[in-house]
């Protein structure tokens, strides 16, 4: 049989209590937002609009508006530059590898190694 929630609990939680214990992260700040080519199974490469915010949370769209997937930084991830256009971020789950995009607006590599290592060291 299944314990309800209360006895399991010691208490009877409630909405606002349960959201209260939970870590989610604030809305952060964009620290850094451009094109870039994302490479997936069999080196296919396709380009998405990245941005990086102060909280960890890296979102990847396929254009500036279609939202395509979240991945969350943390204190054990690492981002090396691997190549001269590319790097990676290595994660606990996963590892993400991303190189420039022919958009002369968008940030080079470097400048996104550094911004996504400066969020990482920010990290609680």
């Amino acid at each position: 049989t299944l314990m309800p929630l209360d006895d399991f609990m010691g208490e009877s939680m409630t909405t606002k209590n349960l959201k209260s214990t939970l870590a989610v992260p604030s809305k952060g700040e964009i620290v850094i937002k451009g094109l870039l080519k994302k490479t997936r199974k069999y080196f296919m490469q396709r380009e998405r609009y990245i941005t990086v915010t102060n909280n960890g949370e890296l979102r990847y769209y396929r254009n500036k508006v279609e939202y395509r997937g979240t991945l969350w930084l943390c204190k054990r991830c690492v981002c090396v530059k691997v190549a001269r256009d590319s790097f990676e971020i290595r994660t606990p789950e996963k590892t993400l590898v991303l190189s420039s995009a022919e958009d002369p607006n968008s940030p080079h590599v470097d400048e996104w190694v550094a911004a996504v290592k400066s969020v990482v060291e920010g990290l609680m």
